[in-house]
């Protein structure tokens, strides 16, 4: 009994860790999502690609804008998923080459500038199943407590 109620303390306290790590970083994201509120059109997009450590490879793009009279030279990493080859990475980037027209800007600091916006969906469903997993480790522990 006592190393079952020891098991979800330790349980609770980990998941907690966990969630409070998950919350501050989906906070942290949404921020940044709801801070890009401004767009301009690029001036110029040069696309790379660069191999990550899993020998996969990743789309990049250095590109130009202007805003507010000055000029901006800004680097970006796509948030796809690392591609299987070169040949692959390439058909994505001449598939995307029209629909990047749009430089997201944070108008309070123009520097931060992102090519495409992307809601943080997959921290929240993380957060939401940690939660769920927070619930059921909550919930065993008043049971062992109650009728163990």
């Amino acid at each position: 009994m006592d190393r079952a109620k020891k098991f979800f303390d330790i349980m609770l306290i980990f998941f907690s860790l966990i969630g409070v790590w998950l919350f501050i970083s989906l906070s942290i994201q949404g921020i940044k999502f709801s801070q890009q509120t401004r767009f301009v059109k690029p001036e110029s997009i040069d696309y790379f690609l660069m191999e990550t450590v899993l020998k996969k490879v990743q789309v990049g793009a250095d590109f130009t804008y202007r805003y507010a009279g000055k000029e901006y030279v800004k680097r970006h990493v796509f948030k796809s998923e690392g591609f299987i080859n070169e040949y692959v990475a390439n058909e994505w980037i001449e598939d995307k080459m029209g629909q990047h027209s749009r430089v997201y800007i944070n108008p309070n600091s123009p520097a931060k500038a992102v090519l495409e916006r992307v809601f943080p969906w997959k921290t929240g469903i993380q957060l939401l199943a940690l939660l769920v997993a927070l619930a059921y480790f909550a919930y065993l522990k008043i049971y062992t407590l109650k009728y163990v």
